[in-house]
């Protein structure tokens, strides 16, 4: 095979950080959008929201971030097509409850609003530190009975939430500092652009959630044990088919008939979709490069604040800085 195919990564996010750095201009294209609207903001959340659950899903399976597959560009179309069929076995993924803001919800309207704040704001400061910013003023900056169920619930009155100042953007540099998350905030927005750009493709989110699901399927199976090392080792048959010039049909019919004789048909087919996921640029990105990138923010700023005194000494000072905010509203 021409160039070969790399095994690991250079960092966590290093498949998507190439893509959303050439995506730099889909956030302030949102600019001439109301503050209030969110439906721009919809199809970007449920990738957001599929990536991070794969993302979590893979990692609780035994999966390590180094574990993902690069492979060369001439090679992605194989792999990908090896996941369509792979995946294509497995149930449709179950419908999530319906949640007026999900995770991915807050962060696709935070990236939005940030666009449109920007667009009005001189002391406005990079793409990804105001998308961070709003993510902190819409949903962290209050106690949780003002956050509300809508993802804009707070834009405007009573708490100006879109109409930051320099004081908040201090604030929440010190309240990041102290949460350890300074270093995710670039990651965290370049995620959040990159998601912007694959939305639109229900097929892609399908393959996503269906990769979550079986991850969490093989994790919690309890009468069939099939571990991440396993996994790895498909993955690795999947290359060796590669090389061998398989079609994409027979590298699948192989991967099945090198399982136990006893596997049930639902394990084979979840196990299957874990080994090619691996190897599939169209999933390894969204899953590395952008659920793996939000995790840590998702996971440090969730419902149960991680430090609840940095927390609190943020709230501390939120009055007096929304104040600040609404006479920026009024033009004052």
């Amino acid at each position: 095979m021409k160039g070969g195919i790399v095994k690991g990564m250079k960092s966590v996010t290093a498949l998507g950080i190439g893509l959303a750095v050439s995506l730099a201009t889909v956030q302030p294209a949102a600019a001439t959008e109301a503050p209030q609207t969110v439906n721009t903001a919809h199809t970007s959340s449920e990738i957001l929201d599929a990536s991070a659950r794969a993302a979590a899903a893979m990692q609780d399976f035994g999966i390590a971030p180094g574990n993902y597959i690069h492979v060369d560009q001439a090679d992605a179309a194989f792999f990908d097509e090896v996941a369509d069929l792979a995946l294509a076995d497995m149930a449709e993924p179950t419908p999530a409850p319906g949640t007026a803001c999900t995770p991915g919800g807050r962060a696709a309207y935070a990236a939005q609003i940030a666009a449109v704040n920007s667009a009005r704001d001189s002391n406005a400061r990079t793409p990804a530190q105001e998308t961070m910013y709003m993510y902190l003023s819409h949903y962290i900056d209050m106690s949780p009975s003002h956050v509300g169920t809508t993802c804009n619930h707070n834009s405007e009155a009573p708490r100006y939430s879109a109409w930051i100042t320099s004081s908040d953007r201090n604030a929440y540099d010190q309240f990041l500092a102290t949460m350890n998350l300074t270093s995710a905030v670039t990651t965290f927005g370049d995620a959040v652009s990159a998601a912007g750009v694959l939305q639109g493709s229900p097929n892609l989110t399908r393959n996503i959630s269906k990769v979550a699901d079986a991850a969490a399927f093989l994790t919690e199976a309890a009468d069939f044990t099939f571990s991440a090392n396993a996994a790895l080792g498909l993955a690795d048959q999947l290359v060796v088919s590669h090389q061998n010039g398989d079609t994409a049909e027979q590298a699948i019919a192989d991967l099945e008939a090198s399982l136990s004789p006893d596997m049930p048909t639902t394990y084979a087919a979840a196990a299957t979709g874990v080994a090619a996921a691996l190897l599939a640029p169209s999933i390894v990105l969204p899953v590395v490069g952008i659920g793996l990138a939000v995790l840590p923010v998702y996971t440090m700023l969730g419902a149960t604040i991680i430090n609840y005194a940095a927390w609190s000494s943020l709230i501390y000072t939120s009055n007096g800085r929304v104040s600040g905010r609404m006479m920026r509203y009024l033009g004052m």
